[in-house]
């Protein structure tokens, strides 16, 4: 299986993006690069392959994005069509300022994040939208397991041990990029603590399911 990484930049009215692809024993190569431009006024989609030969050109609807996480959704979209069961080793984010911290390709981690969040009032017009495009994580996260909140105890106990792992591993995915800035710093509704209390309540309410599962499972040995 190849391996892929993911290229994003974020930007007040547009998201651009690269996919990189590594075929097993060859190097990383462009796959494709686009952009989603005109968000929340004309939204288009349009994609080239690495020889420049169009792989989408699409007019979007205004009101499904309206703006830079309706983006992101969009984008995701495509990538799930196109690359649907890719094996994604990484992704990037082009950030606009570094300030005196950052001047080169850096792994985000909390402290990360929180250093550029600071950075903010010096580029009022990039920073957020490029700290918007980590918190829709947390909301893709909160829309795929709020519903499940509300049946969690009306399922069987094979599918609770299943789910507890999911939940787990997806939050974390969400949370490592999560900058943990005090809230005088955060959007008014941070979609981080919505996230965080919708994993707790699940944990808690799946719990006695997967236990009981797996207690049968170590019995049946």
């Amino acid at each position: 299986m190849d391996d892929y990484a993911l290229i994003l930049n974020a930007g007040s009215s547009s998201l651009k993006f690269c996919v990189f692809q590594r075929p097993v024993k060859q190097d990383w190569r462009l796959a494709s690069r686009g952009q989603i431009e005109g968000i929340g006024t004309s939204p288009r989609l349009t994609v080239k392959d690495a020889d420049g030969v169009k792989l989408a050109d699409e007019q979007l609807d205004k009101a499904s994005v309206g703006n830079g996480r309706d983006a992101i959704d969009a984008l995701a979209t495509w990538l799930r069509s196109t690359y649907g069961g890719a094996r994604v080793l990484a992704v990037g984010h082009r950030v606009v300022h570094g300030g005196p911290y950052f001047s080169g390709p850096t792994v985000v981690d909390r402290n990360v994040l929180a250093q550029l969040g600071d950075l903010i009032p010096l580029a009022p017009l990039h920073q957020p939208y490029n700290l918007a495009a980590i918190e829709a994580r947390y909301d893709a996260f909160t829309t795929r397991y709020e519903p499940l909140a509300r049946s969690a105890a009306s399922l069987s106990q094979a599918s609770a041990f299943v789910l507890r792992f999911a939940v787990v591993f997806d939050y974390l995915e969400a949370a490592w990029q999560d900058p943990e800035l005090a809230p005088s710093l955060l959007p008014a509704k941070w979609a981080g603590t919505r996230a965080r209390r919708l994993a707790r309540e699940l944990y808690r309410r799946l719990l006695p399911g997967a236990l009981a599962f797996g207690d049968s499972l170590h019995a049946e040995r």
